[in-house]
C-alpha cells in the first residue's frame, strides 16, 4: 500500500488515533507526510525525514508502536523517494549553517525591539517569554548595556560585503551581560516580577535589520570557502518591512532585485534570527513549506549586502 503518493490517507490512518494523546512530534510527521503528498519535492522530503528523526529520538516508544504495522513497507517507500533526490541535491548549505548553530541559537533569547507592532508574528506558545524580554529592556530605568553602544546605519548604497559593519551590528545587538527575567503568566503584557512564576533569559535586543546583520556576522566570521551569504530585505507595502539572510542562493543570479524564490536553488537556506527570537526556528530550506511567513520570501525582495 502506498503511503506517500497523493490522494490517500493511509499513513495517517495507520499511525493516528482519533481518541487519545498524540505527541507534537507525531502531529508534525502527519503534517509533513501530507505536505509531501501535496508537493513532492526535495524540500518537503527533507522536512519529512527531519520530522521522522525528531519523532524517533523524542518518543521512541510511540514511534515504534505506531509504525509497527506498516514500517517495512513505509521505510521501503521512503527509501525509494529519497533515491530521487540524493544525486542532485547534496545537503551542503544547511550543514554549513548548522556548524555555527551554537552561535545562532542564542538569538532565540534576544528581546525583539518591535514585538508590540509585530506580536502576531510570534509563536503564540512563547509569546509571554518574548514580551517579558522586551519589557525588561524597555522598562529598565537604565537600559541594559550592550557590547557596543554605537549603532551602524541600517543601509548602505553599495551591496558590497562589509565584514566590519556586520560585526558592529552584532556587537550592538548583544548585551554586555546576559539577564535573567522573571515574569507573570496569563496576561497580555506580562509584568516583570522578581518573584514571578516563569523565568526567561535575555542576551540582547534588536529589530529585524539588526538581527539580520548580526546573523550575517556569525555566518561569516572566521570562515573561509563557504556558500554565498546575503542580507536581503522584503519590501511588502513599499518599504523595507523585513530583513533576513539567505545562504547559498544559486550562482549566476545577479541584480539588486531578487528573482522568484523558485530560482534560488534546491540548497538555498533562509536564516531568520528575528523570527527565532519570536519563538520560531533559526534556519529553513527556502523551497519548503516550513517557513512560517512565506510572503516574506515571495514578495518583492532586494539585496542589501552580499559576500
Amino acid at each position: 500500500m502506498p503511503y506517500l503518493t497523493a490522494g490517500n490517507t493511509s499513513f495517517r490512518d495507520a499511525v493516528y488515533r482519533t481518541v487519545g494523546f498524540q505527541t507534537a512530534e507525531l502531529k508534525t510527521v502527519v503534517k509533513a507526510v501530507a505536505d509531501y503528498q501535496a508537493i513532492p519535492n526535495v524540500h518537503q522530503f527533507r522536512s519529512l525525514t527531519e520530522a521522522l528523526d525528531a519523532w524517533r529520538v523524542s518518543n521512541p516508544n510511540e514511534y515504534r508502536n505506531r509504525l509497527s504495522g506498516i514500517q517495512p513497507q513505509f521505510d521501503n517507500e521512503l527509501a525509494q523517494q529519497g533515491a530521487l533526490y540524493v544525486p542532485a541535491t547534496p545537503n551542503n548549505n544547511m550543514a554549513w549553517v548548522k556548524a555555527v548553530s551554537n552561535q545562532l541559537e542564542p538569538f532565540k533569547q534576544y528581546a525583539v525591539g518591535d514585538i508590540l507592532a509585530y506580536r502576531d508574528n510570534a509563536n503564540q506558545g512563547t509569546l509571554q517569554a518574548c514580551l517579558a524580554r522586551y519589557l525588561d529592556f524597555a522598562q529598565s530605568k537604565v537600559p541594559p548595556a550592550r557590547r557596543s553602544a554605537m549603532k551602524p546605519a541600517p543601509f548602505q548604497v553599495s551591496t558590497q560585503w562589509n565584514a566590519n559593519r556586520a560585526r558592529m551590528f552584532w556587537e550592538f545587538t548583544a548585551y554586555a551581560l546576559p539577564r535573567t527575567v522573571r515574569y507573570n503568566t496569563g496576561v497580555p503584557n506580562p509584568t516583570i516580577d522578581p518573584s514571578g512564576a516563569c523565568t526567561t533569559q535575555s542576551i540582547g535586543c534588536a529589530i529585524c535589520t539588526e538581527f539580520a546583520f548580526a546573523a550575517a556576522h556569525v555566518l561569516t566570521n572566521g570562515r573561509v570557502g563557504g556558500p554565498k551569504v546575503e542580507v536581503v530585505s522584503w519590501s511588502g507595502g513599499g518599504s523595507a518591512a523585513h530583513v533576513y539572510c539567505l545562504v547559498g542562493r544559486a550562482p549566476g543570479l545577479t541584480g539588486k532585485k531578487l528573482s522568484a524564490r523558485s530560482t534560488w536553488g534546491a540548497d538555498c537556506v533562509v536564516v531568520d534570527t528575528w523570527l527565532a527570537a519570536l519563538g520560531h526556528k533559526v534556519a529553513y530550506w527556502a523551497g519548503n513549506s516550513e517557513y512560517p511567513f512565506p510572503y516574506f520570501l515571495d514578495g518583492p525582495v532586494s539585496l542589501v549586502m552580499e559576500t
